[in-house]
């Protein structure tokens, strides 16, 4: 595929993962090879890739994201139905049903790949925050893609952060690391992705001012 089809049919893959067909290591050391030449604001915010693929720890990884999925996608579909019309419903329950079955099945996947840096940012000003997240967000965009070459899918969550003390006993995890997001990786069923629905570009393009 050509880098525009690649940018424009990216996206989070949940029910279409194979759980059957082991990621190998290496496949996923060539993705982190390729995410760690993504634009960094400098040496010291150097993402760090944490792949797991041990099945008790991925089991105990996803019972904690579960702990947090749950009660976070009820409230938002609530939300959602709350102000809607009721011909819309079922697509709503739909969508959200989706979610749920996703964090059902996250210890499941074929890994769990966290990503983050080292130091901690909730108290710093906001430049800072700026500057160490924006170094950890393009590699891990960057691994989403090169997964996607690869024939890899992968989802993008950050609910697990709700639990991320607990994550970060798991595995060991520095005090002070920083987990800013985490990827559930798979080989992917089919090959037709197309672009996701959005609004216009003139919805969220501003020029000069707000």
């Amino acid at each position: 595929m050509d880098a525009l089809e690649l940018l424009t049919t990216t996206k989070g893959v949940r029910r279409r993962i194979d759980f059957d067909r082991p990621v190998p290591y290496e496949t996923l050391e060539e993705c982190v090879a390729i995410a760690v030449q993504a634009p960094i604001g400098g040496e010291e915010w150097q993402p760090h890739f944490l792949i797991v693929d041990d099945p008790a720890l991925k089991e105990a990884i996803g019972a904690l994201y579960q702990e947090i999925n749950l009660p976070y996608i009820d409230d938002i579909e609530a939300k959602a139905l709350a102000g809607a019309d009721q011909a819309d419903h079922a697509a709503i329950r739909r969508s959200h049903d989706t979610f749920r079955w996703h964090g059902e099945h996250m210890g499941r996947m074929p890994a769990l790949v966290i990503v983050g840096l080292m130091g901690r940012y909730e108290s710093q000003p906001q430049i800072m925050q700026a500057s160490a997240y924006g170094s950890i967000l393009p590699a891990a965009w960057s691994f989403m893609l090169a997964a996607r070459t690869k024939g890899l899918g992968a989802t993008w969550t950050t609910l697990h952060l709700g639990n991320a003390d607990r994550v970060a006993g798991l595995l060991n995890l520095p005090e002070n690391f920083t987990q800013a997001a985490m990827l559930a990786v798979g080989y992917y069923k089919g090959d037709s992705f197309k672009p996701a629905k959005r609004l216009p570009v003139s919805s969220y393009t501003h020029r000069n001012g707000w």
